[in-house]
């Protein structure tokens, strides 16, 4: 179906060449026949009832649209269009979240529904007002999640496809789709997010769209800066729509979609971290599906993402390359967002199945401008072994710092990281490891590079808590933050911050501003500093 859609854009870009023979164009209407007949006989209602429905469903109303004699009763164009309003609300949540729970499959979705508005729109087709309003959701999650300095971070499977590549970008580069949706919509947000003019818009829209696109003032999202997506399950904690922003993506949804969770990863509760607008803490990525089995499973495998491993196991154990033995889900319990404050509080039972009912609670606490708390309760009996992973960027380098670990960029922003815990943590960091697998990211597909993984391992009797903070900083640190973790007895801790304490029970969090910051963690024109 995607080839069908390239022969009719093809087919179209070269009507009036002179050296296509009569007999050539006849030669292309017939493989366009063939190719139609071929997707509306084996159309994936089964097997993938995903993109590729999706996909196969816009090749048929292509076909019909740009060669409507080939369609002579039409029922190329109904299948097509029945098809796609009726995955549309299947396969999008009321919220906006692609239900493969992938941004690159989110992004795929995005594509395949502008091309059908698109086409509708101009051969004056009326489509019904959900699809306007559902595919702006998917749009919208994008714009939310989108990293402020512009990339797209990887959740879930990513494999680089483009519907129609009409201009060379790389997998995490959304500009084209947010320009295109802004003129299609008449969205400022949307052509913020773009940040400009893009080609994909004049291939698609001509004069017409470059123009409604420029006569936009792009904007920021109006309403809340930090957003919580309760049908997909994720948390987006952000200070600012500034390009300097903190930004945190908490992913408390269920393991890939309901048919077989083939392009979703084990990464209940999982964060990914972006300080000073740039993803530092990041997702491990996907780097391949079928040539290596090895790579395909460690990188949709809980340890390359940054939550929790329990008695060396992960949340969900692969069955093959695109199914799952189980589909483990985590639940938001508590979502609050302040303009001071951001609070989460979920949990899952992914590791019920091991011995003493193991569960994971994972809390975080956003002091805005300030840092992360990230409060880890596990509840259960029996002692275990708890494996605590936070895998860094490619481009970053660490270091030592009495304890916490100092992770940079090379140009500066970066966070300090620490845990604490009240039995004993051995801290190990992992960079291009084999044996045994860890430290690598993958940032396009079929490309893997090594990278830092900090690696906190602890053993305890049920129940045990673990509290991580996480610093921004905006340069090297010459001195540790200001930050300590104290834990008392009946389940409560105080954490002690630049900005405050912050006292955590078994059911509340609690923050005390303090009324002066000490030198060490003081705020600069740039952003936070750990300089002295």
């Amino acid at each position: 179906a995607v080839l069908l859609i390239a022969w009719c854009w093809a087919s179209v870009l070269f009507r009036d060449a002179a050296d296509l023979t009569p007999e050539q164009r006849t030669e292309i209407r017939a493989w366009i026949g063939i190719h139609a007949a071929h997707v509306e006989s084996y159309l994936s209602h089964s097997f993938s009832p995903n993109t590729h429905l999706t996909g196969e469903a816009l090749g048929l109303y292509y076909a019909a649209t740009v060669f409507p004699e080939l369609d002579a009763d039409g029922r190329w164009r109904r299948q097509g269009r029945e098809i796609l309003l009726n995955e549309l609300p299947k396969q999008v949540f009321e919220d906006g979240v692609y239900f493969e729970q992938s941004t690159c499959y989110q992004r795929y979705t995005l594509e395949i529904y502008l091309h059908f508005i698109l086409l509708a729109r101009i051969n004056g087709e009326h489509l019904p007002a959900f699809v306007a309003e559902r595919v702006q959701g998917l749009t919208d999650w994008l714009l939310a999640v989108q990293h402020p300095d512009g990339s797209m971070p990887r959740i879930g499977d990513e494999d680089g496809g483009w519907l129609l590549p009409l201009a060379a970008r790389e997998s995490d580069d959304f500009r084209g789709v947010f320009a295109v949706a802004a003129a299609v919509f008449r969205r400022a947000d949307y052509a913020w997010a773009a940040r400009g003019e893009t080609a994909e818009v004049h291939w698609l829209l001509g004069r017409s769209g470059a123009r409604m696109l420029g006569g936009l003032a792009p904007r920021p999202p109006r309403g809340d800066i930090s957003r919580y997506f309760p049908m997909g399950g994720y948390a987006v904690m952000r200070d600012s729509w500034r390009r300097d922003a903190h930004q945190l993506i908490f992913d408390t949804g269920p393991l890939g979609c309901p048919h077989s969770a083939g392009h979703g990863h084990a990464d209940l509760l999982s964060i990914q971290c972006a300080p000073f607008g740039r993803p530092v803490l990041v997702d491990a990525g996907t780097y391949c599906y079928t040539p290596d089995k090895v790579w395909r499973n460690y990188l949709r495998s809980t340890n390359a993402h940054n939550t929790v491993i329990v008695d060396g196991v992960g949340q969900a154990e692969p069955l093959d390359t695109f199914r799952w033995k189980s589909r483990p889900t985590a639940k938001m319990h508590v979502w609050n967002t302040a303009p001071a404050v951001d609070y989460a509080d979920a949990g899952h039972e992914a590791f019920a199945r091991l011995p003493g009912t193991v569960g994971h609670r994972r809390r975080v606490i956003f002091v805005k401008h300030d840092c992360w708390v990230i409060v880890d309760d596990f509840s259960g009996g029996g002692v275990h072994e708890f494996q605590l992973r936070y895998q860094f960027a490619p481009r970053v380098r660490w270091r030592e710092l009495n304890e916490w670990l100092l992770a940079n960029l090379p140009d500066g922003p970066g966070l300090c990281v620490r845990a604490f815990a009240p039995v004993g943590l051995a801290a190990r960091a992992y960079y291009g490891s084999l044996d045994p697998v860890a430290g690598w990211v993958s940032e396009a597909y079929g490309r893997l590079a090594p990278a830092p993984l900090l690696n906190y391992r602890a053993i305890g009797e049920l129940p045990l808590r673990v509290v991580s903070l996480l610093v921004p900083v905006a340069g090297t640190c010459r001195e540790p933050p200001d930050a300590e973790v104290e834990f008392h007895s009946g389940g409560v801790c105080r954490i002690r911050t630049g900005g405050g304490d912050i006292v955590v029970t078994s059911h509340t969090a609690s923050i005390e501003r303090s009324k002066t910051r000490p030198t060490s963690r003081r705020r600069s024109k740039e952003g936070m500093s750990c300089a002295p």
